[in-house]
């Protein structure tokens, strides 16, 4: 078994843009060594980005790519006219249950990498019927129109705007960075 010394980062989870080749992978890499859960995000690479999932995956690490399935799939629901912008869309990725407790806590902030207005993550034990398989291995999407309203201040649509009774255009994130210490951000 391995020392909690020499993988500092048990526990802990990792979003690293530009994950498909250089630096990012080099980023990528060292993060999983030292025992982090890593995102994988990246522009155009996809096969090298699955290839450096499955290569942290190989070495008992965990790792997820994402942002070319997702885009994709928002660029799909453009064209049928189903959506606009992608800070329109509500995401849900759905990866196998050993990994959903490790990847859960990116929930809020996995919009702000996916580039949408709402991302979370769930298992794969209950698929709903309009999922796309992702490129990575037992890994799935959903994308879909959010209803929520528009944030005036962040123009992001959120469940939360309205909320608070003194900013009633506004979504709670804004209203703790308007009124509040400002949020705190520990992936993107």
């Amino acid at each position: 078994m391995v020392s909690s010394a020499a993988r500092p980062l048990q526990d802990q989870k990792t979003l690293v843009t530009g994950g498909s080749s250089g630096i990012g992978a080099a980023t990528a890499r060292a993060f999983a060594r030292a025992g982090a859960a890593i995102g994988v995000n990246y522009r155009s690479k996809a096969s090298a980005a699955e290839e450096l999932v499955r290569e942290i995956r190989d070495q008992g690490g965990e790792a997820i790519a994402l942002k070319a399935d997702v885009a994709r799939e928002l660029e799909r629901l453009r064209n049928l006219g189903s959506l606009g912008s992608s800070t329109e869309a509500d995401v849900t990725v759905f990866v196998p249950e050993a990994l959903a407790p490790r990847f859960e806590s990116m929930r809020d902030e996995l919009r702000f990498l996916l580039i949408t207005g709402q991302a979370q993550v769930a298992t794969t034990a209950a698929l709903p019927e309009n999922v796309v398989k992702a490129t990575q291995e037992d890994v799935w999407i959903e994308v879909k129109p959010s209803d929520n309203r528009k944030c005036v201040r962040c123009y992001q649509l959120r469940g939360d705007v309205g909320s608070n009774p003194n900013h009633p255009d506004i979504c709670a994130r804004c209203v703790v960075n308007v009124e509040g210490p400002g949020e705190e951000r520990y992936f993107a």
